[in-house]
């Protein structure tokens, strides 16, 4: 999640936050892909369709209050 000159800030499996210092790291890399595979080919041009009207039927509406930010 974060790295700094001395350590990197992870989310473990349980979603617990946890800082490793690098001094005590045999080794580290960073992979830059997400680990998301992709569903580009999986879904029909349709079923895409579906699925973004389903998602934006869930979005909570602004507030005045939000606007004004």
């Amino acid at each position: 999640m974060n790295e700094d000159m001395d350590s990197f800030q992870i989310r473990d499996p349980q979603g617990r936050l946890r800082s490793l210092r690098k001094s005590e790291l045999a080794s580290s890399q960073i992979i830059r892909t997400s680990p998301m595979p992709s569903f580009k080919t999986k879904l029909s041009t349709d079923d895409l369709r579906n699925l973004i009207a389903y998602l934006a039927t869930l979005r909570t509406p602004a507030t005045v209050e939000d606007n004004q930010k």
